[in-house]
């Protein structure tokens, strides 16, 4: 499991030290002390990261299509008018 918290820490971009770091603050262990309890909520909560970065694409993207729908309306109207 510590090869899966290194490995998925790192499609974060996080550096190794950091990944580290942010497994001992989140889970109050050292990093050597760290067994499968500890490495199963650093997952978990990766888990959690990547939905809300994944609930944040989702709402850009309406956000973005909604203006996109706007312009069309508007320029729509200028030109029936």
């Amino acid at each position: 499991m510590r090869a899966a918290v290194l490995r998925l820490g790192s499609m974060l971009g996080w550096e190794p030290r950091d990944i580290i770091a942010f497994t001992e603050g989140l889970t109050n262990c050292s990093w050597r002390r760290c067994g499968c309890d500890e490495f199963e909520v650093v997952l978990e909560e990766y888990l959690a990261m990547g939905l809300a970065i994944q609930g944040k694409v989702a709402r850009r993207r309406l956000r973005a299509q909604s203006a996109i729908s706007a312009k069309r309306e508007e320029r729509d109207d200028a030109y029936a008018g």
